[in-house]
């Protein structure tokens, strides 16, 4: 599967690096600022952070694939890189956990609530893997 599977706005991370970039809080907040072109300067001011720590996250989370580039803009004689969050939302799927993903087949009881979120974990991979297919296929 590759790293990242787009459906409709949702982005489907499958690489457990990728999965990473999103752990710090901040970088969620600039994901959640970023639905409409904006520059890192842009994101420090309605953070109330310093632009240099809002444009370190940013770098990270464009390389990671989160934000994307959405031109350029001119401030007081100087180019600012604008960017964008490639999707609204954002699923982590079950295979980032490897050996200790849920598994349906592993239950014991297929009345449990264990049960159900193993199942809805394998709905979700399969839907993945689904939308990568048909993407490949056109």
């Amino acid at each position: 599967m590759t790293d990242i599977i787009f459906m409709e706005n949702v982005l489907c991370v499958a690489k457990l690096d990728q999965a990473a970039a999103l752990l710090d809080p901040l970088r969620l907040e600039i994901l959640k600022t970023a639905t409409e072109p904006i520059s890192a300067a842009g994101i420090a001011g309605r953070l109330k952070l310093p632009r240099q720590r809002v444009n370190y996250h940013v770098r990270a989370l464009a390389r990671a694939g989160f934000l994307k580039r959405a031109g350029r803009s001119l401030k007081r004689n100087m180019a600012e890189q604008r960017y964008q969050a490639v999707a609204r939302s954002v699923v982590l799927l079950p295979e980032l956990l490897g050996p200790v993903a849920p598994d349906a087949a592993r239950m014991a009881d297929p009345l449990s609530a264990a049960y159900l979120a193993a199942t809805a974990a394998q709905i979700q991979s399969e839907t993945a893997r689904s939308a990568q297919q048909a993407a490949m296929e056109g």
